[in-house]
């Protein structure tokens, strides 16, 4: 006997399933808001707060995002202490177990996916997929989810 998922169902038909699973590994979202007054694409990275430990690294520090030329293998790299460039690692709460890096995407950037008609975009990178070193995490993203 066959049984279909529910849950499976709603979450590719609806464009909020419910609460998020907790980052396991490295998530890299993108969304673009066309209804702004300036539209524009936010790029959002999710780090769980045991590989950015194991990297050195904590929520209020200051990071340098790279990636290589086929856009799919990134780096995130500490910055000094009193460093005023790159991002900062935030949390989403206080309780919160991931790192989130939020930036604005700008052209020359990767675009999850490789076109701008694409409305969301999702890829993640598993545990097999990083490497960390102090102060620094090199990660292998995973094909995007896209929605158009």
């Amino acid at each position: 006997m066959k049984f279909t998922s529910i849950s499976e169902i709603a979450r590719k038909r609806s464009s909020k399933s419910g609460r998020a699973p907790s980052v396991q590994g490295i998530t890299v979202s993108q969304v673009y808001y066309k209804d702004r007054e300036k539209p524009s694409r936010i790029m959002t990275i999710r780090v769980a707060d045991g590989i950015l430990s194991q990297a050195r690294m904590n929520k209020g520090d200051r990071v340098d995002v790279a990636f290589s030329e086929d856009g799919m293998t990134w780096r995130i790299k500490l910055l000094p202490q009193d460093s005023t460039s790159g991002y900062s690692v935030s949390a989403a709460t206080k309780s919160s177990t991931v790192g989130v890096i939020r930036f604005t995407w700008y052209e020359g950037m990767p675009l999850l996916g490789g076109d701008e008609s694409i409305v969301k975009a999702k890829s993640k990178a598993g545990l097999d997929g990083i490497k960390t070193t102090p102060a620094e995490i090199i990660f292998t993203l995973e094909t995007p989810q896209l929605e158009y």
